[in-house]
């Protein structure tokens, strides 16, 4: 539940601030956006080794979708009253299910890159540790045994939590 209340009070990212000006502005803003993101995906087409280039396509169609989430995301609790929140009135949790639609390898893409983001944190934590150590705790600094063990192998077979 700790995850949920600091996404509830957590902006660490406000497109309002990134995109702001005329509307006009912001949807040729979007729209550049969006076109840079197709471009990394077809550069990625060019590389040879095939499980190189699926990993880099599932990795920038999930922050391609995070980014959609953020653009399609019109309301916010903040913004509107529950009684005016077509999310209300249709009887949805969420206040932007409305306008949003994920294609299923959206979602899976996103979650893997979260997944992948995750890992990676996991490991600089790790290193932060082996090479900055406390002094107090200088021998007890070695790694978790599954430390550097991925939730799933790049062959798709499932690893450890």
């Amino acid at each position: 539940m700790q995850v949920v209340d600091y996404a509830h009070t957590a902006h660490a990212f406000d497109e309002t601030v990134m995109f702001g000006g005329n509307a006009f502005e912001m949807d040729n803003l979007k729209v550049e956006f969006r076109d840079k993101f197709h471009n990394v995906s077809r550069i990625m087409d060019c590389v040879e080794c095939a499980k190189c280039r699926m990993w880099g396509k599932l990795q920038i169609e999930g922050l391609a979708t995070a980014i959609k989430i953020l653009f399609t995301n019109t309301y916010t609790s903040d913004e509107i009253e529950p009684e005016t929140c077509p999310a209300e009135q249709t009887g949805s949790s969420s206040a932007f299910s409305k306008n949003l639609k994920l294609r299923r390898n959206e979602v899976v893409s996103l979650f893997q890159t979260l997944e992948h983001f995750s890992y990676s944190i996991n490991q600089l934590e790790g290193l932060r540790n082996m090479y900055i150590p406390d002094p107090k705790t200088r021998e007890q600094s070695k790694p978790p045994p599954d430390f550097a063990k991925p939730a799933f192998a790049i062959d798709g077979t499932k690893g450890t939590l």
